[in-house]
């Protein structure tokens, strides 16, 4: 009898809450499509074409929401909500399911609100002389602010004291580090002086060369919406007045001979026996920091990859300078 009678109040349970406006919650099943950049840069262009004005680059594994699909384009939108069109084999589409809650209907209570009239305190009406103000000093030292002002509790390096004379209020800061905040501050600025491009004619040539990024690699080719390696070097070398030989092997035997350390913005940087060939076989331009921009068969594009590790830093050849 008793399980009958717990069974009878669950029913009666499930039908008040049933007949109050509580049911189960729905989903809605959405799919969607995304798309993942596999190489270092891609141009995000206007029109799904190669001649189209270019709206930005998106880096290496960028993901963008796909709008459509067009003839091998994808028409996508950033996060940033920046529309545009990408070459359809510089990225992975993939399609996932986003799940939803639908919002559950509820039955508003009706609560009985009453009035309450809150009885006003009454205020004593007394008359007041109104006393002249006084003449106030611009600076109060109370015991309370001057243990605030010499605190330490936020493990700051600097140190404030106050200091009262007769003729002025004084504030003090003694600052322990104030030297090595300095050496600091010329050591970083140091740094950025010597990374800096030597020249107008350097300054362009990375300008022009970093435009490049994201453009479609293929061999025996030197222009035209596509490079290779010394294809990509001698294009941007071209722009700033600087006529260099076509091939890798050729263009290593041009400048003056510069070793790793001493590499400069805009200066060459060849590689050998890559991509199965033996020789001088690849090429770049040094770009500052470790780094180098090149036509990549590797990455299929225009793209920035380091020289102090991997890859390439085992099969370094040496450097070429032929700008001042």
């Amino acid at each position: 009898m008793q399980f009958l009678r717990r069974v009878l109040v669950s029913v009666s349970v499930l039908l008040l809450l049933e007949g109050a406006g509580f049911t189960q919650p729905k989903v809605i099943r959405t799919s969607v499509r995304t798309a993942r950049v596999t190489v270092a840069t891609a141009k995000l262009r206007v029109k799904p074409n190669e001649s189209s004005r270019t709206l930005g680059l998106l880096d290496h594994a960028a993901n963008v929401s796909v709008l459509s699909i067009k003839s091998g384009w994808i028409q996508v939108q950033t996060k940033r909500g920046t529309k545009g069109w990408i070459r359809r084999d510089l990225v992975d589409v993939q399609r996932s399911i986003v799940v939803k809650p639908v919002p559950v209907k509820r039955v508003a209570a009706v609560v009985k609100k009453k009035k309450v009239t809150a009885s006003k305190p009454k205020v004593a009406q007394a008359s007041a002389k109104v006393m002249p103000a006084k003449k106030v000093s611009s600076v109060v030292k109370t015991e309370a602010a001057e243990q605030v002002m010499s605190s330490t509790d936020g493990q700051l390096p600097e140190s404030v004291k106050t200091t009262d004379t007769s003729s002025a209020n004084r504030v003090e800061i003694n600052d322990p580090i104030s030297a090595k905040r300095t050496s600091v501050v010329d050591f970083a600025q140091g740094a950025a002086n010597a990374n800096k491009t030597s020249s107008p004619v350097r300054s362009t040539l990375m300008s022009r060369a970093n435009s490049q990024r994201g453009t479609p690699y293929r061999y025996g080719t030197s222009g035209g919406g596509t490079y290779d390696c010394s294809g990509f070097t001698s294009a941007m070398y071209r722009k700033v007045g600087v006529k260099l030989p076509r091939t890798a092997a050729e263009q290593f035997g041009v400048g003056l001979h510069i070793g790793k350390p001493s590499l400069t913005k805009g200066d060459l940087v060849f590689f050998r026996n890559t991509a199965g060939r033996r020789g001088i076989s690849h090429v770049g331009i040094y770009s500052g920091n470790g780094m180098f921009i090149h036509a990549s068969s590797r990455g299929h594009a225009v793209r920035v990859d380091t020289l102090s590790s991997g890859y390439y830093s085992s099969h370094f050849a040496g450097g070429r300078r032929l700008i001042r």
